[in-house]
């Protein structure tokens, strides 16, 4: 099975986030994460390229793999998702993709939860590590 993990990555706190649940992961499935395994805006700057040419890289790379996953995982903590993450749901959900979220965190934008728009692509919800490693377990064993 080929997990897109899709988190927000813009402090070293979210990253070692993602991180750890990749890690968690990798022993039973393939993950992709598009900070550690894509390619980064910073870096491909820093080759010369422009910064359309950079976005338009990094956007293709990520597509692509969306498309190549069997689940796509989204971590939505946080008041409000990150942006990214959303397009990333969207898309997948477009596509057919079983999607799975975490949400470790109360917090939300409105009195009565999530935006509609983005609870309506998940699939299935988990509230802590465990709790996702448990669920992906028995998708990996139903997808077998």
């Amino acid at each position: 099975m080929k997990i897109y993990l899709a988190g927000p990555l813009f402090t070293p706190t979210e990253r070692e986030f993602v991180e750890s649940i990749a890690d968690g992961l990798s022993t039973a499935c393939s993950v992709y994460v598009p900070h550690r395994d894509g390619l980064l805006v910073a870096e491909q700057l820093a080759m010369g390229l422009s910064r359309s040419e950079v976005y338009r890289a990094v956007y293709l790379r990520d597509i692509d793999e969306i498309h190549k996953c069997d689940v796509l995982l989204a971590i939505l903590d946080g008041r409000t998702p990150d942006e990214g993450v959303c397009i990333e749901i969207g898309y997948a959900k477009a596509l057919g993709k079983h999607i799975v979220a975490i949400k470790t965190d109360i917090r939300t934008a409105l009195p009565w939860g999530n935006n509609p728009m983005i609870d309506g692509c998940i699939d299935q919800w988990a509230q802590t590590p465990n709790e996702l490693w448990e669920l992906m377990r028995s998708y990996s064993a139903e997808s077998v």
